[in-house]
C-alpha cells in the first residue's frame, strides 16, 4: 500500500511537470503566432493573400485585412493533413499555391513546424526564383507574384540560413 501511494506521488509530481512544460511550450507558440501575425501585416499590403505553413492552425492564417491560406493546401481549400513528402513536393506546392492566386509564402520560425533544412531544394528554389521581402526571428517570407514584391525586403539573413 505505501508502496503504490509513493508511485501515486510521483506521478503527480511528473504530471505537474508536464503541465508546466505543455502551458511553457503553448506560451512560446501563441506568442510566436502573434508575432508572425505582426510580420505579415508589416510586409505586404492590404488585400493580399498568403499561403502559411500553419499545420493547420487557423490562427496562423487570419490576418487583418488580407487572406491567409493553409499551406500546403488541399484541393477543397483547407490543410491538406501532412506536410509534403520531400522537397519535389513542397515545390509543387508551392507552384499550385502561386497559380490558385498566393501571393506569398510565410514560413514560420517553431519547433512545430521544423522542416526548413529538410527542404533544401525547396529554400533553393524559393531563393532563386523568389524575392524575401521578410526574415527575422519569427518567420520568412516570399513574395510570389510580381505586386507581392512592392513590399519593402528585409535585411535579415535568418532565411539565408
Amino acid at each position: 500500500m505505501i508502496r503504490r501511494r509513493l508511485e501515486t506521488v510521483a506521478i503527480r509530481r511528473r504530471l505537474a511537470d508536464f503541465q508546466r512544460e505543455v502551458k511553457e511550450r503553448f506560451s512560446s507558440y501563441s506568442a510566436m503566432a502573434g508575432r508572425v501575425r505582426g510580420c505579415v501585416i508589416r510586409g505586404g499590403a492590404p488585400g493580399r493573400r498568403g499561403a502559411v505553413v500553419s499545420k493547420g492552425d487557423n490562427e496562423l492564417v487570419r490576418f487583418d485585412g488580407r487572406t491567409g491560406w493553409h499551406f500546403p493546401r488541399s484541393r477543397q481549400g483547407g490543410y491538406l493533413g501532412h506536410y509534403p513528402v520531400d522537397a519535389a513536393a513542397a515545390v509543387e506546392h508551392v507552384e499550385t499555391a502561386r497559380e490558385q492566386g498566393a501571393e506569398y509564402l510565410v514560413y514560420p520560425w517553431h519547433e512545430r513546424f521544423g522542416g526548413w533544412n529538410h527542404y533544401v531544394d525547396l529554400r533553393q528554389h524559393l531563393n532563386a526564383r523568389y524575392r524575401r521581402i521578410r526574415g527575422g526571428a519569427d518567420c520568412v517570407i516570399y513574395a510570389l507574384d510580381a505586386q507581392a514584391l512592392d513590399a519593402q525586403p528585409d535585411l535579415s539573413t535568418r532565411a539565408a540560413q
